[in-house]
């Protein structure tokens, strides 16, 4: 990828998903002024993503209360697995908010809410995913 294309890509990323990303820094902002946990799932490039966009993190977490935010990042073609994570999240009552790839999808149906970066190559995918967390991440809200 150039600087060219990548630019390419983040202007059409913020073009086609603005309103899903207004949705979902409301939903953020949401969840963690009720005291809510965020807890991220996917495949270790996921905790790339985040790491990348600056966030704060624990690797320990317990498990997911109703109302709590699963955030799915999955920039290339997901784990078998990772539909029934999702099934099972939304059924303890989490809502599931994703960031997507055109690798990654075919999830899309399995969450409440998706934002589809419209690349198939995982890396492009990846820088889009960060630059998309920082704009959707709340900045005021204390972390627990």
């Amino acid at each position: 990828m150039t600087m060219d294309t990548d630019a390419a890509l983040l202007i059409q990323t913020e073009a086609a998903l603005a309103p899903a990303m207004h949705q979902a820094a409301q939903l953020l902002f949401q969840t963690l002024t009720r005291g809510l946990s965020v807890t991220v799932c996917g495949n270790r490039a996921s905790g790339a993503v985040v790491l990348a966009a600056g966030l704060p993190y624990s690797v320990y977490l317990p498990p997911g209360r109703p109302g709590d935010l699963m955030l799915v990042i999955m920039p290339e073609t997901p784990p078998d697995d990772l539909a029934g994570m999702v099934a099972a999240g939304r059924k303890r009552g989490l809502v599931a908010l994703a960031l997507l790839s055109e690798a990654s999808a075919q999830l899309a149906p399995c969450v409440d809410l998706a934002l589809l970066i419209p690349s198939a190559d995982p890396g492009a995918a990846r820088l889009a995913m960060v630059a998309v967390l920082r704009a959707i991440s709340p900045t005021s809200v204390p972390t627990h």
